[in-house]
């Protein structure tokens, strides 16, 4: 077994100490015959968290380097909760630092805590953005224009991913409102990539 394979997958979640693995996810993991893929996500559900993007329009790429205040991190106001607040309340964003103000107040800085999050999330959210059935082909296809640094490749890519999104993906409901729409859709692309 690789433990660098191993920790890249499912350790990273970070309480102000040391990094921890999800136990689940190890649990999981030994059990079928150490095959990586996403347990721990497969046994939630993401609807409460899709319909907040929604509600609030959320742009996506807003989610790389977030910096947050204590308030954020501690809040428990279901009536007025932040799209950061669940996910990391959640699990889906961990501690990557904190930082002490000169004002003596505490920031944090959050980030996903592990491959298999990173990769399960923004696959829901690709799917949830694009209804895509082909989500597969199109990453793979960015992911080799990208390593063979063709931009012209990419962009007949990215050109022919917004073609294949059907129109009423956001004429008929709350995305048509926020301009973050497309930008989100190639947050998520990337950031599936670890780009």
């Amino acid at each position: 077994m690789d433990l660098d394979k191993l920790r890249l997958w499912y350790n990273g979640y970070n309480f102000l100490g040391e990094s921890v693995y999800n136990p689940f996810d190890i649990l999981q993991f030994i059990r079928n015959k150490f095959l990586y893929k996403n347990y721990w996500f497969e046994s939630g559900t993401l609807n409460f968290l899709m319909e907040l993007i929604k509600k609030n329009n959320y742009f996506l790429p807003g989610l790389s380097n977030l910096k947050v205040g204590e308030d954020l991190v501690g809040s428990f106001d279901i009536e007025d909760i932040r799209l950061e607040t669940v996910l990391f309340q959640g699990g889906y964003l961990t501690i990557d630092k904190m930082v002490i103000t000169p004002f003596d107040s505490i920031e944090y800085y959050l980030k996903v805590p592990n491959k298999e999050v990173q990769l399960a999330l923004n696959n829901f959210l690709i799917n949830y953005l694009t209804k895509s059935s082909n989500s597969n082909d199109f990453k793979i296809k960015i992911y080799n224009a990208l390593v063979n640094a063709d931009i012209i490749l990419l962009e007949k890519i990215l050109t022919s991913l917004f073609a294949s999104i059907p129109y009423n993906n956001y004429t008929n409901n709350e995305m048509q409102r926020y301009e973050g729409y497309y930008a989100s859709v190639l947050y998520t692309y990337f950031a599936s990539l670890g780009f």
